[in-house]
């Protein structure tokens, strides 16, 4: 955040008192007030980046004010409604498949000034080099990229392998870096209740520097969540449904309300307050978007939208969005438009539609009508040349499914997807065919691989069920949250290719169905990629054309396989380790 030297805050005080002119002048605006939730007519007098003044009275009760006001540079707010930035209360930044830079150029016209990042996937990867990496390639942009230090990394270490493994020492050495506000999203709900030392030296670590603590659980049981909250985590994401949402907020924590790619949750959480009188711990959330989505639909101001449709309250809903949101981070200059605090403000055209007109970072007009007005440098970074994909050797063996008898049919546990949408999967028992001592795939039926992909041995090979996948094979280094690499196919032939595709290009998602390979590469730790949004999006669509055509009629089937390998989502996953009942947490057999 911009901070003022002693001097600058005194200049600010002399353009307040009419001593020195404004920076800048924002005249014949509708002011949305987050503290007292009334709209007015208003001006706004900025100087060094700071609001220096604002006119909080329209009706005249202080009588005639005779201090002159000048400014160097005024701007007609054309009657726009003014409020405070936008502020996402949990993203991951890896999840868009966009660097740093590249994401705001994105998400900047839309208005969001703030987001809360999660680099956890990164952080799987590479360790502490990666959160490093995304603090400075955060850097000189036309926004604030504030970071948590991964909690879970991995999500849980005895079922998964990643590319590094975070305790109390990592986190330490993190919440003592610049732009670090706290830890992020609690994912091992279950070490949490049953007080696994890691987990509970990590969260004091955090409360002992009296730190956010972000978190991330599923409704189970009042005693349950009581316990989370007991433990230090004060938010969650993963509320998909009115009752976990109120209950949550009675018990004293955020409810981050996400509309992502993945789920969109806003308006049925949004539905359920009816009657609930006060929600200053409801905030706004994407979670994961990938950019074709902001493109068309938006970021937060797509979330508004969502608020608004639920019923919300157009100035409840900016207040979820901006000062909620930074009063639970301790941002004491941001969320709201008031004398001392950060010019991070939207010009807003209508409050029934939250369609952005112009974006102030900083007192300084950065887009208009969802384009950029400044240059926002890509920079160089050492991390975004590193290969993180290291696969063994392997062979068609190896991706067949041994069964315990030569032939007839066996007992076996199958990864079930729920829908096509959802990233739950729930165990059923099925009786399969056996040929020649292998699992024969029959009745729609995929194999599924995950393969350490950071220089270690792991490999298992399990069954899923409505993955739809009719042909080929579909691989993907976007594998959550460790990023091994994930393929599901019909066949071991071209599975093998579908892996060395993505050996070759340094991660990403291939999909092969005999001599055809269709890929896009994602070399940035095998999560992102170097080019914009505006060329990054068509690539993502033409992947998802593939997918579509081999079967997978999901709204983004390249995420479909994201998300097979992460043991905090229930029921059923499959990590490099073998199968895991993500209840119980523990590994179970493939045969029954």
């Amino acid at each position: 955040m911009k901070r003022l030297s002693l001097r600058e805050r005194n200049d600010l005080v002399d353009a307040a008192m009419g001593r020195r002119p404004f920076d800048t002048l924002i005249r014949n605006v509708r002011l949305v007030n987050v503290f007292t939730g009334e709209i007015y007519q208003s001006e706004i007098g900025i100087c060094h980046g700071y609001i220096a003044f604002v006119d909080n009275d329209p009706e005249g009760l202080l009588g005639a004010d005779t201090t002159r006001h000048s400014c160097h540079d005024s701007i007609d707010g054309t009657g726009s409604f003014a409020v405070p930035g936008f502020i996402d209360a949990h993203v991951h930044i890896e999840s868009s498949m966009l660097t740093p830079p590249n994401f705001a150029r994105l998400v900047v016209p839309r208005g969001t000034m703030t987001i809360i990042t999660d680099p956890h996937e990164i952080a799987n990867v590479m360790g502490i080099a990666g959160v490093e990496y995304m603090l400075r390639a955060a850097g000189d942009l036309p926004m604030y990229q504030y970071v948590l230090a991964p909690s879970c990394v991995p999500a849980v270490p005895s079922l998964e392998s990643s590319g590094a493994h975070f305790g109390k020492n990592e986190i330490g050495k993190l919440l003592d870096l610049d732009g670090v506000l706290g830890v992020a999203e609690v994912m091992d709900y279950y070490g949490v209740l049953h007080n696994d030392r890691r987990m509970a030296e990590i969260l004091d670590t955090a409360l002992d520097r009296n730190l956010f603590i972000q978190g991330h659980v599923f409704g189970r049981s009042m005693s349950e969540l009581a316990a989370y909250l007991s433990a230090g985590p004060s938010s969650n994401h993963e509320i998909t449904d009115g009752a976990d949402a109120r209950i949550s907020l009675r018990s004293g924590m955020y409810v981050d309300a996400r509309d992502s790619s993945f789920e969109r949750n806003v308006a049925t959480i949004v539905r359920s307050l009816d009657g609930i009188p006060a929600t200053p711990r409801l905030t706004l959330c994407t979670d994961d978007r990938v950019p074709s989505q902001i493109l068309a639909s938006g970021h937060i101001d797509d979330c508004l939208r969502s608020a608004l449709a639920g019923g919300l309250d157009p100035v409840a809903a900016i207040r979820a969005a901006t000062i909620n949101t930074a009063t639970a981070y301790g941002l004491r200059a941001l969320g709201a438009i008031a004398p001392g605090y950060v010019a991070n403000l939207n010009l807003l055209r209508s409050l029934e539609t939250m369609e952005v007109a112009s974006v102030f970072f900083e007192g300084t007009e950065v887009a208009r009508d969802h384009r950029l007005l400044v240059d926002i440098p890509a920079g160089v970074h050492e991390e975004e040349r590193r290969n993180t994909v290291q696969v063994r050797e392997i062979g068609a063996e190896e991706l067949s499914l041994r069964a315990p008898r030569e032939d007839g049919t066996v007992a076996v546990r199958v990864m079930c997807h729920k829908d096509l949408s959802s990233p739950f999967t729930e165990e059923r028992i099925e009786a399969v065919q056996v040929k020649e001592g292998y699992v024969a795939l029959s009745g729609g039926l995929n194999y599924i691989a995950v393969i350490q992909r950071h220089g270690g041995a792991g490999l298992a090979v399990a069954l899923i069920r409505n993955f739809h996948l009719h042909r080929g094979a579909v691989a993907a280094t976007v594998c959550h949250d460790s990023h091994n690499l994930a393929v599901v196919y019909t066949n071991t032939a071209d599975a093998l290719r579908a892996v060395a595709e993505l050996v070759d290009l340094r991660g990403g998602i291939a999909y092969v169905d005999g001599d055809r390979i269709e890929a896009l590469a994602l070399p940035v730790a095998g999560l992102m990629s170097l080019e914009p949004a505006e060329e990054l999006a068509p690539a993502l669509d033409r992947m998802n054309r593939v997918l579509r055509a081999a079967g997978i009629e999901a709204e983004h089937p390249i995420l479909r396989i994201a998300t097979v390998a992460l043991p905090v989502i229930p029921s059923i996953k499959l990590t490099d380790r073998g199968l895991v009942d993500t209840v119980r947490q523990e590994l179970v057999s493939v045969f029954a």
